[in-house]
């Protein structure tokens, strides 16, 4: 409840609340608290392996990061009974696991859309990605999307990098890019 209060209020301040919901939910459940209401489904899932890693104080940090049971192939399940067809998933998940989001993903009705790789910096691997999926039997990928930039097959269109900071230390700041994909950015320090 703490983290779904916190949703709010950045959700708030950022101007969108009147387009926003959140609500706690066990993603195990079978049956969402709002089937097929949602065009757009948006989640930053524990994804932290239990076991890997230092184990942050905070109890509830330490929930918001490490995957418990069921993991993403729930919060996958639990995103395709809320949404519409139509409807589209987006998430964050580390880039190095991506094939384990592909395969989460391939158990449901979504169908894989979208990879963003994101990086600190230029030069710098990409430590997540930003992965979109839509509600199988919906309008063609290809419309949803605006195109692949570069194809992986298919259906999975590879965007460009998103790169999120030039400079170093006291003269860090986010890239023009960044600002251009995500205006809100800009309330971060």
């Amino acid at each position: 409840p703490e983290l779904v209060e916190a949703a709010r209020l950045n959700a708030d301040r950022l101007g969108v609340a009147d387009r926003f919901t959140a609500f706690t939910h066990d993603v195990a459940e079978p049956a969402p608290p709002a089937p097929g209401l949602f065009t757009l489904v948006l989640a930053n899932p524990p994804y932290r392996q239990p076991g890997r890693g230092r184990l942050p104080a905070d109890p509830l940090r330490r929930a918001a990061l490490f995957e418990r049971e069921g993991g993403l192939d729930a919060f996958c399940r639990a995103a395709e009974r809320a949404m519409t067809t139509d409807g589209r998933f987006g998430l964050l998940f580390p880039a190095a696991r991506v094939k384990e989001l592909l395969a989460a993903r391939a158990g449901t009705g979504l169908e894989a859309a979208r990879l963003l790789p994101v990086h600190a910096r230029a030069n710098v691997p990409a430590r997540v990605v930003l992965a979109e999926a839509v509600k199988k039997n919906s309008a063609s990928i290809r419309e949803k999307t605006g195109g692949p930039l570069s194809s992986i097959n298919s259906n999975i269109a590879l965007e460009e990098p998103l790169e999120l900071y030039e400079g170093r230390g006291a003269t860090a700041k986010l890239t023009k890019q960044a600002l251009d994909f995500c205006p809100f950015l800009a309330c971060n320090a």
